[in-house]
């Protein structure tokens, strides 16, 4: 979709797309504002070319993937992510934000790119931005969204300290002046490198970073007692104010047209009304760890957010072929565990939001419950081509907006060859859709580095190394995105 009139950025594009890369080169150097000596060997033709505004929110059914820069440290392949991704997601760039306006040096922003692919960056985003794919850069991610947490550090990927931290009005390291500039910054990122928007993601226990654990979400019963669903408690979340200045605070430094949307918790609209504990067993002792941590920013500042991608994975999910529903898994022996339903969180999450909401999905292996290699898919989820068929419909059912998939390039392990990989998933939701171009694939697992020229050895992608792709060796030890 092209805003406006036609312009002399659409007479580019058309003459990129007639006669390929020689007429659309012409002084790419300048056009991208890079010197092109330091340019990586790409995939991706060199466009150069930005469009103008960003692109609106699509007006149907929406299919976000995430597009994680440690799999791709070149940025060589993201021009090759098919059409069929209406939105493309950039993992992960740090909320304390660093980058300089006109440098197109991204050695500072947080993202696993090598300084190197900056062209290669402002391309690829040009390039599927030209096509209609509207393009965001996420911010946050877990490893910058935990103060201490040992395996981020030991990478080198977080500070020991949140990121998050100078938007919480309860912490000593509270600073609006601080985040202004983090957001200015930020904002010169998105406008020099052509992005439609930012995705917040905003990831913590439900505590804020002032906080520790004892002061997460909580019910108004006081929690430690398992309720029957119904009971209609209320729910508020230790780290409420500062979520909610986040949202507030991004969507002032990027106004409509920027597209806004935020990565929510699975459990996050849980915890009041019919899904007070919803789907938890007696003897749990109430919500998910997470419970509840969404609703406070959802009626305090949803209206600024144009979507939500809820994270229903890592959830301890089970999918009961047999019966066509969701239900504790009978492999799991502990009795106080209860089980997450995706269709139940966004029918709680539909209660708190009137905009588009995107169901996530992540292929096989989710980081929690995690099973050992030998027992793949005992306690852990593993998502089929049934299960994804039903959610399909179910989304469609609802109105709900559409799906999220975590993560574009996440590369099957040998015991999981079983399961649908991304390229497997993408054709079914587009089939479902009636999209074109569904025979389309993205080469999982073809970008390759190591450490000794990546800028950290450990990448932020959340919670647990099955969450990672596999593309190179060093991301063993790392942790997974939540």
């Amino acid at each position: 979709m092209f805003p406006g009139s036609f312009t002399i950025w659409h007479l580019l594009v058309a003459v990129y797309l007639i006669y390929g890369t020689d007429a659309a080169t012409i002084d790419q150097s300048k056009q991208l504002g890079i010197n092109s000596t330091n340019v990586t060997a790409s995939s991706c033709p060199m466009l150069g070319v930005i469009p103008p505004t960003p692109n609106a929110r699509p007006t149907g059914a929406m299919y976000v993937g995430y597009y994680e820069s440690w799999s791709d440290p070149t940025a060589s392949n993201l021009c090759l992510v098919p059409t069929y991704y209406n939105i493309v997601i950039l993992s992960f760039v740090n909320p304390n934000f660093k980058y300089t306006k006109g440098s197109m040096d991204i050695s500072q922003t947080g993202f696993d790119f090598l300084p190197s692919a900056s062209a290669n960056l402002k391309n690829g985003i040009a390039i599927l931005r030209s096509r209609g794919t509207r393009v965001l850069v996420s911010a946050g991610g877990w490893c910058y969204s935990v103060d201490g947490d040992s395996t981020c550090k030991a990478g080198g990927i977080s500070p020991s300290k949140t990121s998050w931290a100078v938007f919480d009005p309860k912490d000593t390291r509270y600073s609006p002046a601080q985040y202004s500039q983090s957001l200015q910054n930020l904002k010169d990122f998105v406008d020099d490198f052509g992005l439609d928007g930012v995705d917040i993601d905003f990831e913590t226990n439900g505590y804020p970073s002032s906080m520790s654990s004892a002061a997460n979400c909580q019910p108004s019963n006081g929690g430690g007692s398992w309720v029957p669903p119904g009971t209609n408690l209320t729910q508020t979340c230790g780290a409420d104010p500062q979520y909610i200045n986040i949202i507030n605070q991004f969507r002032s430094a990027f106004p409509k047209p920027y597209l806004l949307s935020s990565a929510v918790h699975g459990y996050g609209a849980y915890g009041e009304g019919i899904y007070d504990n919803v789907h938890m067993a007696p003897g749990w002792g109430g919500l998910w760890w997470n419970g509840g941590m969404s609703l406070g920013m959802l009626k305090a500042s949803g209206n600024k957010l144009d979507w939500l991608n809820v994270m229903s994975y890592d959830a301890n999910t089970y999918w009961n072929p047999a019966t066509r529903t969701y239900a504790v898994n009978p492999n799991n022996n502990n009795v106080n565990v209860g089980f997450f339903d995706p269709t139940t969180a966004l029918l709680a999450y539909k209660q708190y939001f009137s905009g588009p909401i995107l169901v996530g999905i992540e292929p096989p292996m989710e980081g929690f419950p995690a099973d050992q290699p030998s027992t793949p898919c005992h306690l852990g989820h593993c998502l089929t081509i049934e299960e994804l068929k039903y959610l399909l419909g179910f989304i469609s059912s609802q109105n709900a907006g559409g799906i999220m998939i975590w993560a574009i390039q996440k590369q099957p392990q040998p015991q999981y060859a079983a399961y649908p990989d991304p390229n497997t998933i993408s054709k079914q939701v587009c089939t479902f859709f009636n999209w074109s171009n569904c025979q389309a694939t993205f080469p999982l697992g073809s970008a390759v580095s190591t450490a000794s020229t990546r800028r950290n050895p450990i990448p932020n992608c959340g919670v647990n190394s099955l969450n990672c792709s596999k593309s190179f060796s060093d991301k063993d030890v790392s942790i997974g995105p939540f």
